[in-house]
């Protein structure tokens, strides 16, 4: 695999997974976008996805302009935490990432946990820009 970075951004992240048994011409079958405003700590929904299938994985971005991501309540948290926190991390620029494997096909909501300072303002962004995809 070759990740070929074309933005001049000082700061850039690359999430990358890698499946075994997923379809190699159409791996994604569904997406959704959320935004929203978080001002206090504690949990936030994001977006809520409803699987086409059961079984199937979703994976789940949420970019933050300030605060600290810590958790994907219910599901497999797949950020970075540093010790001690660092208030704009360089590992992952504090933002959220996790997947969670959905036995049926109910609708699965990313619920988000900030920590430290609030979520401020906040959006989804999946391949190739969505908080959870299936």
């Amino acid at each position: 695999m070759t990740l070929t970075m074309t933005s001049a951004a000082a700061q850039a992240t690359a999430q990358v997974y890698d499946l075994t048994g997923a379809d190699p011409i159409s791996p994604f079958d569904k997406r959704v976008d959320a935004t929203g405003s978080h001002g206090t700590t504690g949990n936030f929904n994001g977006a809520t996805l409803t699987p086409a299938n059961p079984n199937e994985i979703i994976i789940s971005s949420l970019d933050v302009a300030n605060g600290f991501i810590s958790d994907l309540v219910g599901a497999n948290f797949d950020s970075a935490l540093t010790n001690p926190n660092i208030v704009v991390s360089p590992v992952d620029e504090n933002n959220g990432w996790g997947h969670f494997y959905n036995p049926t096909t109910n609708p699965f909501t990313s619920v988000w946990t900030s920590s430290q300072t609030p979520a401020s303002v906040w959006a989804t962004s999946p391949p190739p820009s969505t908080d959870s995809w299936a």
